[in-house]
């Protein structure tokens, strides 16, 4: 094999190399990017959760206390 042929073998392995370095980088970048979306996206989803959860236990303390008032005005008007 001549000098010119081992180093434009040389030259297309080092090319390879680099690409492919090149595509594990951007692969590692965007795997980065949709992991912290979906961290993201998994907190939200606990917000939202959380806050649904208070505003049903405020629904449920609002209608008990309705039906509270509603049970002791009736007592009072059959009194």
């Amino acid at each position: 094999m001549s000098l010119q042929e081992e180093k434009k073998e040389s030259d297309s392995t080092s090319k390879m190399v680099i690409a492919a370095l090149a595509g594990a980088a951007v692969g590692a970048g965007l795997a980065m990017l949709f992991i912290s979306k979906r961290e993201r996206i998994d907190e939200l989803l606990e917000n939202v959760s959380s806050s649904i959860k208070g505003l049903a236990e405020q629904g449920k303390d609002m209608a008990e206390n309705v039906v509270e008032k509603t049970k002791e005005k009736i007592q009072d008007e059959l009194s």
